[in-house]
């Protein structure tokens, strides 16, 4: 009888650690598709920006994605961000240009960073793997700092 509990506790263990030896696959794998795809929206400058949160060090609120967008096509930029006051930044294409355009890409953490200016405000994008985007805009008039995602136009 002992030696049956012995083998039935036996089977046990190698079950549970054959188990657990099988690998899982890691978040640079689960996330690597859509970090490719913004990846490649970036490089093309064909993406938009949707603003899903606002917030700043004391508050936050939600956001109407689709009217707190930013559209980038090339140099052409249009769309709206809100504050957590009452500014919006708002400009339209025909208006203004994007200047000092920069991306930069790290492939080994995931993450892509955009850096451009309209006029005298200033842009800063931070993409996460899964796809989670922040940004920051620094104006002369107010900053603003939201949480959204990037979509391919």
């Amino acid at each position: 009888m002992k030696k049956i509990i012995y083998l039935a506790l036996l089977l046990c263990f190698s079950a549970t650690t054959i188990t657990s030896a099988q690998s899982k696959p890691s978040q640079k794998e689960i996330f690597a598709s859509t970090y490719h795809s913004s990846k490649t929206a970036i490089k093309a400058q064909q993406y938009q920006f949707v603003g899903l949160v606002v917030y700043n060090n004391k508050e936050r609120q939600r956001l109407e994605a689709d009217s707190n967008t930013l559209k980038i096509e090339s140099d052409n930029i249009s769309g709206t961000l809100s504050s957590l006051g009452t500014y919006t930044f708002l400009t339209d294409t025909s208006k203004n240009k994007i200047t000092n355009y920069k991306t930069s890409f790290n492939d080994d953490a995931q993450q892509i960073v955009i850096e451009f200016n309209v006029e005298e405000d200033k842009f800063h994008i931070i993409i996460k793997a899964n796809g989670n985007a922040f940004l920051t805009l620094k104006s002369g008039v107010n900053n603003i700092t939201q949480t959204g995602k990037i979509e391919r136009i």
